[in-house]
């Protein structure tokens, strides 16, 4: 996961194909699903977001924390 922290985007690679990436608030809240590569935040307001990868929708390795800063 790169740059971390960032401002506007998440770029992410998995060795799996297939995967979907879940990213959640630290309070929990889903904030987006996704199987792209880089994912727009520009909207997003800063704070620290948990980057869930997950194949079929079981866990496919390790949650990551992002950190968004203002933009």
């Amino acid at each position: 996961v790169f740059p971390n922290p960032g401002t506007s985007e998440i770029n992410w690679t998995s060795p799996v194909e297939d995967i979907e990436v879940c990213i959640y608030s630290t309070t929990g809240v889903l904030i987006s699903r996704t199987f792209e590569s880089v994912i727009l935040t520009d909207d997003w307001p800063a704070g620290i977001y948990v980057l869930s990868p997950t194949k079929t929708g079981s866990p496919s390795g390790p949650p990551v924390l992002w950190v968004k800063l203002e933009n």
